[in-house]
């Protein structure tokens, strides 16, 4: 028994794995200025969360992941501050890229599944 354990090596934690790969993508798409990328990151970070539904419970908890799991300080800053249909709402990120403070707005919007998803990302 002790040899399988040691022949298997230590488990790995594919939920630590993943969320390194959503947190470098967010953090590679915000310092290249390229929503495709980040839009990849967030959106993993959404199916991470125990439930993707658009609450605003649940962008405080997306809000939280981006920044204890990811290091990318995170503020839910608008709740369904846009008047549109679907509904919007705002995350501001700050960050930094070679020293320089920098900061952007994610959009996140509902699905018609009633889900959080990507939008847009502005200055």
């Amino acid at each position: 028994m002790l040899i399988a354990a040691l022949l298997l090596g230590p488990g790995c934690n594919k939920d630590n794995d993943s969320l390194d790969n959503s947190c470098e993508k967010l953090s590679t798409g915000l310092s290249a200025d390229d929503a495709g990328i980040t839009s990849q990151g967030v959106n993993q970070l959404i199916a991470k969360l125990p439930s993707a539904k658009y609450t605003g419970d649940n962008l405080m908890k997306l809000a939280e992941k981006m920044s204890s799991g990811c290091g990318i300080t995170t503020t839910l800053t608008c709740l369904n501050c846009n008047h549109t249909d679907p509904l919007e709402s705002e995350l501001t990120v700050n960050y930094t890229v070679g020293g320089v403070a920098k900061q952007k707005i994610i959009v996140i919007t509902i699905t018609a599944s009633e889900k959080m998803v990507f939008k847009e990302m502005h200055d």
